[in-house]
């Protein structure tokens, strides 16, 4: 970390701010799902151990992983608590909003900021740091990649679990040629049930890290192709880019619909969804057609939630049934993920439950009131696209079952899913390039019933 004394640009030139002493608002820029609640209320309750008047409050506390986080702390020993406009200390810790954060400060602001943001001082280190570790790996560059951004004593963790004994930086290089060991094969090579000692220290890298290999060796792919063929690099980042707007898109769902597209396909009212559900005969060919959650349920390994807390169609439970459906592509998802948990689990097999499938535009209207997820400009239920899978109550073994599924499926771009921390729920969307797929796996499925 380092700091930083700020002196902003096109501002008129203010007066050198005099020294602040238990007086001053901090403002913490973050991402949501990256623990900085927890740190933060660290800061908060340290300072006010500290004898001193403090308050604390997210200024813009997002439900979804990935979107920004502003929680501002007020220090002042005269006891005022409110939020001040102006901040004197900022910690920029989020590398899509630094510039416009730090650019916000009025001069003599200070700054904290992460020094690896900074490629002209990391990139020299990082090659200094490679050429030492690579050759404590027998000269592998994926175990040294991984190395850098976890660390060397998860690493050896990982291989440990790997070599099936103690690997220490010594010994890394022989076990890995002992076992014939790649990062691919200690990556894909176990399942929650399967080689389990590996699976549980992959899961234990901090934040993406067992995956930070792989999205190197694409970063690599994706500079070779912008220095060979800029026009086709620029066509293929605008298939990855939010549709909405020119934000970062929080997940990979806000690309693959436009605005146009969710008008379009929207259903207005539950008399556009039985109407939908009714046209659905033995063809699934029909534009914007919704069919029917396959029955019996349990013969699929599904279990619709009809009762009991936060129900499907919980404010309209005279028609339910007509919301327990949705486009063909999306229950052929729910069926295929389901089948996946079934074989991974075996005779511990629980049925997956869902709690929400399409919805009207004017349902989803009466949800923004109580559920903040539902204030969204991408409602994917309301285009039939979408379905959400509960996780309040459920057995740890459930949970980690089946976020080893979904990450899997996601890996391979077949969908997108995003965690809802404020109601324990997943929230799944089909990628659109596997729609037809996901469309025969649903006829297929139900054909011989």
């Amino acid at each position: 970390m380092a700091t930083a004394h700020v002196s902003p640009q096109e501002k008129e030139v203010e007066p050198e701010p005099q020294s602040l002493v238990n007086d001053l608002s901090i403002q913490v820029a973050t991402v949501n799902g990256s623990g900085s609640q927890t740190a933060n209320s660290v800061l908060l309750r340290a300072i006010f151990q500290m004898g001193i008047p403090v308050s604390g409050k997210n200024l813009f506390p997002s439900n979804i992983a990935g979107l920004p986080t502003w929680f501002t702390i007020r220090a002042s020993r005269y006891g005022y608590v409110g939020r001040k406009k102006e901040i004197d200390f900022l910690v920029a810790m989020n590398p899509e909003t630094a510039e416009e954060d730090v650019r916000d400060l009025r001069a003599g602001s200070e700054v904290v900021y992460d020094e690896r943001l900074m490629p002209e001082k990391i990139i020299p280190a990082m090659a200094r740091r490679f050429s030492r570790t690579i050759r404590l790996f027998g000269n592998r560059g994926d175990f040294a990649v991984q190395e850098y951004h976890d660390g060397m004593g998860r690493v050896l963790r990982v291989l440990s679990a790997a070599a099936g004994g103690s690997v220490n930086s010594s010994t890394a290089a022989a076990a890995i040629k002992r076992h014939g060991l790649s990062y691919a094969s200690v990556y894909f090579g176990n399942t929650p049930y399967y080689r389990t000692g590996v699976y549980s220290a992959l899961q234990r890298l901090p934040d993406f890290g067992k995956t930070y290999y792989p999205r190197v060796i694409k970063a690599w792919e994706l500079l070779a192709n912008f220095r060979k063929d800029p026009s086709s690099y620029a066509k293929r980042f605008a298939l990855h880019r939010n549709r909405f707007d020119d934000r970062v898109a929080p997940s990979r769902m806000w690309t693959f619909f436009t605005p146009e597209q969710v008008e379009q396909l929207k259903f207005e009212d539950l008399a556009a969804i039985q109407e939908a559900t009714r046209q659905a005969t033995g063809s699934v060919t029909a534009e914007r057609r919704l069919v029917p959650l396959p029955v019996p349920y349990a013969q699929y390994g599904l279990s619709p939630r009809l009762a009991g807390k936060s129900p499907i169609a919980e404010r309209d439970p005279k028609n339910r049934q007509a919301y327990v459906a949705s486009e063909p592509a999306t229950v052929g998802l729910l069926i295929y993920i389901a089948n996946e948990a079934r074989l991974l689990a075996g005779r511990n097999f629980q049925a997956i439950e869902v709690n929400s499938l399409v919805r009207s535009e004017e349902y989803q209207g009466r949800l923004q009131g109580s559920n903040p997820n539902a204030r969204t400009a991408l409602p994917t239920h309301t285009i039939g696209k979408a379905f959400d899978l509960p996780l309040k109550g459920k057995s740890s073994a459930y949970r980690r079952d089946l976020l080893f599924i979904l990450s899997d499926l996601e890996s391979v771009g077949m969908l997108a899913f995003i965690p809802e921390g404020s109601q324990d729920t997943i929230h799944v969307v089909v990628h659109p390039e596997w729609e037809q797929f996901f469309t025969v796996v649903y006829q297929k499925a139900t054909a011989s019933r």
